[in-house]
């Protein structure tokens, strides 16, 4: 019955009712970092206990901040919720004061000193054995001396660690130094690229295979005129070879694997969606459909209902949050 949403822009809200009404964040257990809340991270076996990656930077990495119309500078960082997300305290000692973008827990550390993985806007990854109290530098090959814009992470089952690194661009133009999907196999001690066969100016999100981290699913957008990387690249190989398998307008944001429906994937859309935003595909990329009648077709990411594999909550850049049927 607790649902969460972590919007860009305008914070944080949680439900206790299934969604039916919702309680936004009381300023006196705010964050320090108000703006946004990019990730949530909970402990497996306490309850309540939750991790948060705050920043007062919103849009990463969407076009806003990509084209420079937004400042990437704003400070944020990692908090810690013992209370369900009413309250949050910081939890950042060793971060720097840089956009959080993305925050995972190692669910096979022990708990009370949980492992957790921080991805740090322009800073990189950061990495905690202690539950999060202390923070230390893990980027060794990640990204280029010019960009450590991490802006998702993802630990698979089998203990490979993924960050994706998106677009800078200077003098309106983007740099290739550092962009990319990267993987760790050593708790991010070193890091390598993953898509070097493929590369992307301006990578959104990814997915990978829930029993084989070698299916990635990596969306991308055009990095500009005449430059048609945008849309949604697969790889069956852990990143040696990769093909396009949906292309429906220049800004692909990613793909959302369903956890009990073998084969589903789900692609979204966001800025300049020619059509509709959301598309699904039951045979892992092969053959797609739109959901045409979804009346908001900016979307982002797709989650799915714990209790009801037919149940959809998809997000949106700008149309808040929608529930509705799976296919």
């Amino acid at each position: 019955n607790r649902h969460y949403i972590g919007y860009t822009d305008i914070g944080f809200a949680r439900s206790l009712d299934a969604g039916k009404t919702w309680t936004w964040w009381d300023q006196k257990g705010w964050a320090p970092w108000q703006n946004t809340c990019y990730e949530l991270a909970f402990d497996p076996e306490t309850r309540g206990r939750i991790w948060g990656a705050f920043s007062n930077t919103h849009d990463i990495p969407n076009d806003n901040i990509i084209s420079g119309r937004h400042k990437a500078d704003r400070p944020g960082g990692v908090c810690l919720s013992t209370d369900f997300g009413a309250t949050w305290k910081p939890s950042s000692e060793g971060l720097p004061a840089a956009p959080a973008t993305a925050v995972v827990l190692d669910p096979k550390s022990q708990a009370g000193a949980r492992t957790l993985y921080a991805g740090v806007f322009d800073k990189g990854v950061f990495k905690s054995v202690d539950d999060g109290r202390t923070w230390k530098p893990a980027s060794e090959g990640l990204g280029g001396e010019a960009n450590r814009r991490v802006c998702r992470l993802i630990l698979h089952a089998d203990g490979t660690l993924f960050a994706l690194i998106t677009a800078k661009r200077a003098g309106n133009k983007f740099q290739p130094d550092g962009v990319g999907l990267y993987c760790s196999t050593d708790g991010a001690a070193s890091w390598k690229l993953v898509n070097g066969s493929k590369p992307l100016l301006w990578p959104k999100d990814f997915a990978v295979g829930l029993q084989d981290s070698g299916l990635i699913y990596l969306g991308a957008s055009d990095p500009g005129r005449g430059n048609a990387e945008g849309g949604l690249h697969r790889s069956t190989d852990g990143g040696r070879n990769w093909e396009l398998i949906l292309r429906k307008g220049p800004q692909h944001f990613g793909a959302y694997l369903h956890p009990r429906r073998p084969g589903w994937v789900y692609a979204t859309l966001c800025e300049d969606a020619p059509g509709p935003g959301l598309w699904l595909s039951r045979d892992q990329g092969k053959t797609w459909a739109a959901f045409d009648d979804l009346p908001f077709k900016n979307i982002q990411r797709v989650e799915f209902d714990p209790a009801d594999d037919s149940i959809l909550y998809v997000t949106t850049f700008g149309g808040s949050v929608w529930k509705g049927p799976a296919e």
